[in-house]
């Protein structure tokens, strides 16, 4: 896209297709101009574009001159659906907010269409962009969001009221009503749903690849527990910047505390690994040894079965063996060879 001033060439700015697309009118382009920084001279030229796709999504970015061709791209993030942001001079003084909802609550607790979200305030300025949601000034405005989520409520059927209470309880935090609205949260949430309850006992640096392409680290399935409702939603708070630390801690959920436990069963994890004995595939990943678990479970489960191994410390650190083979005789001159590295890293290494 090329922003031009009087036949002038001042901004370029380069578009990009997504996934499965193949031509730039798939995006669904919108330009318009407007005045969202009320500190730049010039008003601004707002770019939106709709990519498609269950529940999503639209990315907007404003167009910001400082000075005569010098030009800032200000990404203003993605929206559900294609209706984008909405512009609003909230307080009458031709200033404009725009304002959306906070998309992280969706899917977060429940299902979609069972999901709530806080609605989001924001500003543009040529520092950039602030949230404003929490500003006294935009109070009434909350409190108007806040009545149409209650309204909306009490006339869907949604049997998921933990959707529900997260993004109402996150609404009532912006207007200053935390606590009473957090004992009304303990009264009537369900406790049978255990939808977002999963929790990582210990710090991303250990976790595992995934199982699928592309999927990422994930959480070792032996570190994950389900949490309460409750203690799920204080922590989520605390880290979409909704509530504090010492909030938090008043509920009866310090972020504090959790992250020493955290840390403790990282280290244990760790220690762990370290103790436990791997077995490399033939595919070449290293796994975790299980039935048996080490070459001492498969010595004593052989001559519990007649069977007499044959035994070769390959690497040991004093008396502490890292590399041990562990070869089964079988018919003829043939053996069933398993070779154990105590530690992920000792296995990977030897790959």
């Amino acid at each position: 896209m090329t922003i031009s001033q009087k036949g002038q060439s001042d901004f370029k700015v380069p578009l990009f297709l997504l996934d499965n697309q193949v031509s730039i009118d798939s995006l669904a382009l919108n330009v318009d101009v407007r005045r969202l920084a009320a500190d730049v001279d010039e008003p601004q030229i707002v770019l939106s574009a709709y990519t498609g796709g269950a529940h999503c999504c639209t990315s907007t970015a404003a167009f910001l001159e400082h000075a005569p061709g010098n030009w800032e791209d200000v990404p203003l993030g993605e929206t559900d659906s294609d209706i984008g942001l909405n512009y609003v001079d909230i307080l009458g003084d031709k200033s404009v907010e725009f304002v959306d909802f906070d998309g992280r609550f969706n899917y977060r607790f429940s299902s979609y269409a069972g999901s709530y979200t806080p609605t989001r305030i924001r500003t543009l300025s040529s520092h950039g962009i602030q949230d404003v949601s929490k500003d006294p000034r935009f109070r009434g405005y909350m409190l108007l969001k806040l009545a149409e989520m209650q309204d909306f409520y009490k006339k869907s059927d949604s049997g998921e009221p933990n959707g529900y209470l997260a993004g109402w309880v996150a609404q009532k935090v912006l207007v200053g009503q935390l606590n009473d609205t957090w004992q009304t949260m303990l009264a009537s949430y369900d406790h049978s749903s255990d939808n977002g309850l999963s929790q990582c006992m210990v710090d991303q640096s250990v976790w595992v690849p995934g199982a699928y392409k592309g999927e990422g680290p994930v959480c070792p399935s032996d570190e994950e527990i389900n949490v309460s409702f409750p203690e799920a939603l204080a922590y989520q708070l605390v880290e979409w910047g909704y509530i504090t630390d010492a909030q938090s801690a008043a509920l009866g959920f310090d972020p504090a505390a959790q992250q020493q436990s955290i840390q403790a069963a990282t280290a244990a994890y760790q220690q762990q690994k370290e103790n436990a004995w791997y077995l490399e595939t033939r595919s070449g990943d290293c796994i975790a040894a299980k039935d048996p678990s080490s070459p001492a479970a498969l010595i004593t489960m052989d001559r519990a079965n007649g069977i007499e191994d044959n035994v070769d410390v390959i690497q040991s650190d004093g008396d502490r063996p890292i590399v041990v083979k562990v070869a089964e005789p079988e018919s003829g001159d043939l053996e069933n060879v398993f070779t154990f590295y105590r530690g992920e890293d000792a296995c990977e290494t030897a790959k």
